[in-house]
């Protein structure tokens, strides 16, 4: 989208835990100068603050401004198929449900004038 390589990038994983809270939040890999891999866990009694947890990694020894951040995030729309590979009453619960969950950016508490969605749409 914009083309450029830019001085820190982070791949960053949120990964949802069977424990109430996980004991450690935050594991950081560096892939090359510049490029990490974050992975940030969450168990289920805790709410994800992407923003704020990511301020973490300079205890990492990585620069990170959360206000300078730009935010990629994958995003799927379930549209209905032709051809349905489920019952009618199944795709159609399946559907509402899709379009009743809470966006990715809310959840995670990202700031939405940060976010670039990339999206694919897939046929039930």
């Amino acid at each position: 989208h914009n083309k450029v390589l830019h001085e820190r990038v982070l791949f960053v994983t949120v990964e949802n835990l069977d424990v109430p809270e996980a004991r450690t939040r935050m594991q950081v890999q560096e892939l090359a100068p510049g490029i990490h891999r974050v992975v940030l866990r969450y168990g289920f009694m805790e709410s994800p603050n992407i923003p704020r947890d990511l301020e973490l990694i300079r205890d990492h020894g990585v620069e990170f401004d959360p206000m300078q951040a730009s935010y990629f995030l994958s995003r799927e729309v379930m549209v209905k198929g032709s051809a349905p590979k489920l019952p009618l009453w199944r795709r159609a619960l399946f559907l509402l449900m899709v379009r009743n969950a809470t966006p990715a950016t809310e959840f995670f508490r990202i700031p939405y004038d940060r976010v670039v969605e990339l999206g694919v749409r897939i046929a039930i």
